[in-house]
């Protein structure tokens, strides 16, 4: 009860703020997208989560209603969103659970109301600079959270390494640890998803700092964090991580001229996609006695899952079986006894899934989505004529390809990670919109 109050008094206190200061109230919910809660009022149950985005959102639309708002950047924003908010809406009408419709189009509005949000309220260099510090500093005690668990033991038994997967990697091979580090989210993969999308954020706060006690607190920080995503024991996050550090470097690099950035902006993607690519077909490749870095077991279960969506988004290619319904369509189809268990969970492939529960109209929509969020983040990058407004938007950048690329091979939806990544994209589209992204003088 005492939780539940202080929640709705804090859900106010961000709708006062996010109608006077909206570049103050996102990096502070944005801090606490991690640490999501549940509570109950009366007969309903909500997340923290969506307490504070209601929060948000009702403070920037008070700022709409007297006009302090730029209506012009709204559409701007809106309309990459709405086509595949529409589809979800059609094919919602016309699925066989309602219900389950609605709580997944609830959870895609969670998502798209915190990118609107972040969006139309970051405006300088600042404030992007500022939202960067808070997610830092809810990624460090979440990774020191990780590290603990892994380092004492099994916190949790679903995620204790099973014997015929004790040589998944070679560092759990060599260091006997039999725990992956999943801190606050229950989930290893979410976890490395999100510590893997900071990782740049990480880097542009470590890169800002100028004294020599900031810079050695900075590489304390990011030796935390790089050592929590090693103990997750994701093979994704590493891959994803390296080519994070290698293109953060590439598209921080001085130039001559702004617009020598595209050809970097350009490597960025291509290196992302293309890491993400190689994990989803590594199965393919591999072979029965190599265990670093490839789990043949793992791949195979992906694999098998893959067929599935595809032969289900075979079934009904125009609109899907309806947002939230994979789970009582896969049931009729077969996927093979060793993946009976997490069939019903997710396909491990959000591309794919949206392909089987909106159709090909849902996929295309979404696929719009994706490319212009990236094509005008790189606009923004090509834009930026500073060192340090080009490392923010580079970071930003690299975080959005970071989660776009991971959802190949998985789906993070849920535990906060989606949100995190709306408010880091939001940050970018914001500052790339209103073309006011540069350092104070």
């Amino acid at each position: 009860m005492i939780t539940t109050v202080f929640f709705i008094l804090c859900t106010i206190f961000v709708a006062l703020l996010a109608s006077k200061k909206p570049g103050h109230a996102i990096p502070i919910v944005a801090f606490f997208f991690p640490f999501e809660n549940y509570y109950t009022i009366g007969t309903i149950t909500v997340t923290s989560n969506e307490l504070l985005i209601l929060g948000v959102c009702s403070g920037i639309a008070v700022r709409f209603i007297r006009g302090n708002a730029s209506r012009t950047m709204l559409w701007r924003t809106v309309v990459p969103i709405l086509p595949y908010v529409i589809v979800l809406c059609i094919s919602a009408s016309v699925c066989s659970s309602r219900w389950l419709a609605l709580k997944d189009i609830a959870r895609w509005l969670s998502f798209l109301a915190v990118y609107l949000a972040a969006a139309l309220s970051f405006r300088t260099y600042v404030e992007g600079q500022r939202l960067a510090r808070w997610l830092v500093a809810a990624a460090v005690p979440a990774a020191l959270f990780g590290i603990f668990q892994a380092a004492l033991g099994p916190a949790s038994a679903a995620f204790e390494l099973e014997p015929h997967s004790r040589t998944d990697s070679l560092f759990c091979l060599t260091t006997g640890w039999r725990v992956r580090a999943h801190s606050f989210f229950n989930q290893a993969n979410s976890f490395a998803c999100y510590l893997a999308i900071l990782l740049p954020v990480c880097l542009f706060v470590a890169g800002r700092t100028r004294t020599k006690h900031t810079k050695v607190l900075s590489a304390l920080l990011l030796l935390i964090v790089a050592l929590a995503i090693m103990l997750t024991l994701s093979r994704a996050s590493w891959l994803l991580a390296a080519a994070s550090v290698v293109v953060i470097w590439l598209l921080s690099r001085k130039k001559r001229e702004a617009a020598h950035a595209s050809k970097p902006a350009r490597l960025a993607l291509a290196t992302l996609l293309a890491a993400a690519l190689l994990l989803a077909m590594f199965a393919a490749i591999s072979k029965p006695d190599i265990d670093f870095l490839v789990s043949r077991h793992s791949a195979l279960q992906r694999l098998k899952l893959f067929q599935t969506g595809l032969q289900m988004a075979r079934q009904k290619p125009l609109l899907g079986f309806g947002p939230g319904n994979y789970h009582a369509a896969a049931a009729a189809f077969k996927v093979g006894p060793q993946v009976q268990r997490i069939k019903r969970a997710h396909l491990h492939n959000l591309y794919l899934q949206v392909a089987v529960e909106s159709g090909v109209l849902g996929l295309t929509a979404f696929l719009f989505f994706v490319v212009h969020t990236l094509r005008t983040l790189a606009r923004g990058l090509r834009a930026c004529h500073s060192g340090r407004c080009r490392t923010l938007a580079a970071s930003i950048l690299v975080s959005a390809s970071v989660f776009f690329a991971y959802n190949l091979i998985d789906i993070f939806r849920y535990h906060g990670v989606h949100l995190v990544a709306a408010a880091v994209m939001g940050c970018g589209i914001g500052l790339t919109g209103n073309r006011r992204a540069k350092p104070r003088p």
